[in-house]
C-alpha cells in the first residue's frame, strides 16, 4: 500500500480525478481555515506534488516555506509547480520518520506545521505528531487533514462484494483522525476540528476505474468483476457519487 501511496504518478492521477469531478471547493475550504491562522513560516510534512505548498506560497505573509516528502518524483513536480508560481521553498527528500533530524528542520520552530493525507502512513503516528508539536513555535499551530467517517464508503461497499479491502485502508479512511490524531493533539494543544464533504461525481465507469487503478486499494485480480459491477451501476444511475469526507484537526500551541 505504501508504494502506491508515494508513487508520484498515482498521486497525481487521484488528485486530478477528484478535482475534475468535484462538487465542492476543497482548496477554498482549506483557504478559509488558513485565514483563521497567523503564520509566516510553514513546515509541510508529506507535501507530495506541492498542492498545499502552492496555497501557502500564494499568501503574502509567508516568507519561509519547507516541504518534506519521501518521493523524489513528487518533489520534482512540486518544484516545477512552485517555480511556475515564483515561490521559494526548501524541499527535503526524506521519510517523515527521519525528517525532524534533517538540518533544514532540526533546530527550527515554525508558525505552522501541517500534514495533509499522509500521517496515516507513519510507522508511529503518535511519535511523528509529538515531533511536529515540538517544531511548532509558541502561538503557532499544527494542522492535520485527512479522511474520516463515511469517506469513500460507496466505493468500499461495491469493492467488498468482490474482495476484502485491506483493514489498514478502511481504518485510515474512517477512524484514524478521531481515534489517533485528535487524542494525541488534545494532550498539548488547544484543539478544534472542521469537516468538509466533497461529492465527487464520476460520469463513467472508465473514469472511476481510473481512480481505483491509481488508489492504494486497487486489486488487479478483481478488476474485471468490479468493472462489470460498475457498468451495471451506471446503467441504473448514470453516475457514481464518491463522497470525500474530510476532517481538519487544528491545534494551537498556547502558553500554559
Amino acid at each position: 500500500m505504501s508504494d502506491r501511496a508515494t508513487n508520484s504518478d498515482f498521486l497525481s492521477a487521484r488528485a486530478a480525478g477528484n478535482k475534475r469531478f468535484a462538487g465542492a471547493d476543497f482548496d477554498g475550504w482549506v483557504g478559509a481555515i488558513l485565514d483563521q491562522l497567523s503564520f509566516a513560516s510553514v513546515l509541510d510534512i508529506c507535501c507530495g506534488t506541492g498542492n498545499q505548498l502552492a496555497l501557502y506560497g500564494a499568501r503574502p505573509d509567508v516568507t519561509d516555506l519547507v516541504g518534506v516528502d519521501i518521493s523524489a518524483a513528487s518533489l520534482a513536480k512540486a518544484q516545477a509547480r512552485l517555480d511556475a508560481l515564483d515561490v521559494s521553498c526548501d524541499l527535503v527528500e526524506t521519510a517523515m520518520e527521519t525528517a525532524f533530524a534533517h538540518a533544514a528542520i532540526v533546530e527550527r520552530k515554525f508558525d505552522l506545521v501541517s500534514c495533509f493525507y499522509g500521517l496515516y502512513y507513519a510507522e508511529d503516528a503518535a511519535r511523528i505528531m509529538a515531533q511536529m508539536m515540538a517544531r511548532c513555535a509558541e502561538g503557532g499551530a499544527l494542522l492535520i487533514v485527512g479522511p474520516h467517517g463515511s469517506n469513500n464508503s460507496a466505493l468500499f461497499e461495491l469493492l467488498r462484494r468482490h474482495f476484502e479491502v485491506p483493514p489498514a485502508v478502511l481504518s485510515s479512511a474512517a477512524d484514524f483522525m478521531t481515534e489517533t490524531v485528535l487524542p494525541v493533539m488534545a494532550r498539548e494543544l488547544r484543539l478544534e476540528t472542521q469537516t468538509f464533504v466533497n461529492p465527487v461525481r464520476y460520469p463513467s465507469p472508465a473514469a472511476l476505474l481510473d481512480y481505483w487503478r491509481n488508489s492504494t486499494f486497487f486489486s488487479a485480480p478483481h478488476e474485471a468483476a468490479v468493472a462489470r459491477d460498475l457498468a451495471a451501476h451506471f446503467e441504473r444511475h448514470g453516475e457514481f457519487v464518491l463522497e470525500k469526507h474530510v476532517m481538519a484537526a487544528i491545534g494551537r500551541k498556547v502558553a500554559a
